[in-house]
């Protein structure tokens, strides 16, 4: 990863327009920071048979880039208001879609309920082009229910591996990996398969800046290991299903 990439802060963000980037972080959504992406065979069988070969993305460039080899056919293909709604989603309505989607609200805010269908039609025509590995960075929120205290009262995050968790909502995701997202408590290495339901969106996307590859709602995930580093952040693993 090249140093422009590699120490980018909440500054930088912020005066080049990719301050909501973070902010998305900070309520929960579920962003991935994606600079590596791997070539695997049987990669959702628990890595068995692995065979990686490593492709790099360190730019907004080269994320466009990227994006317009696999995605610009499925651009097309999208009808008019399937297109609307994705780039509604990109906006500030992202957060009153996914609340609702995840069980945290009742009321979609004046949001039609047809975004959310539309949405859900159009990343059902977009297919991750190979495995990838990606990257994200989230609060503890989504293993709250998941995770055992142990008799002395302390977190066994050991507890974690083996259990699935399920998003209901879209899940956002960035291609080019930044350091800003370090600030989180949780990172995430994602085990992506070949097929799954994602679409680089930034050229329909208010922020293209973000480099955003964007996951179909339900999505499920296998945790498959769970450290805790000297600084007390929580590095996760897991396959996500298909």
């Amino acid at each position: 990863m090249g140093l422009a990439i590699a120490f980018v802060n909440l500054a930088f963000l912020m005066k080049h327009g990719l301050y909501k980037a973070a902010d998305k972080l900070a309520n929960s959504r579920n962003v991935v920071a994606l600079d590596e992406v791997w070539k695997a065979e049987g990669m959702g069988n628990g890595g068995k048979g692995v065979s990686w070969a490593k492709h790099s993305i360190n730019n907004l460039e080269e994320a466009h880039q990227w994006g317009s080899k696999y995605y610009d056919s499925w651009i097309e293909s999208l009808t008019e208001s399937e297109r609307n709604a994705i780039k509604q989603y990109t906006g500030d309505d992202y957060s009153i879609i996914n609340a609702y989607l995840r069980g945290f609200s009742d009321s979609l805010d004046g949001v039609e309920l047809q975004v959310i269908n539309d949405i859900k039609s159009g990343l059902s025509k977009a297919k991750v082009p190979y495995d990838m590995r990606v990257y994200r960075g989230t609060d503890l929120k989504p293993f709250e229910d998941l995770l055992e205290i142990g008799k002395d009262g302390k977190i066994n995050y050991d507890s974690l591996v083996g259990k699935s968790i399920k998003d209901n909502a879209f899940i956002s995701t960035a291609i080019v990996k930044e350091s800003s997202f370090d600030f989180m408590k949780v990172s995430w290495e994602i085990n992506v398969p070949k097929g799954a339901n994602a679409a680089y969106v930034s050229k329909i996307s208010y922020y293209p800046g973000e480099a955003e590859l964007l996951l179909n709602a339900g999505q499920e995930m296998i945790i498959k290991s769970a450290k805790v580093d000297s600084d007390g952040k929580l590095h996760v693993v897991l396959d996500l299903i298909l």
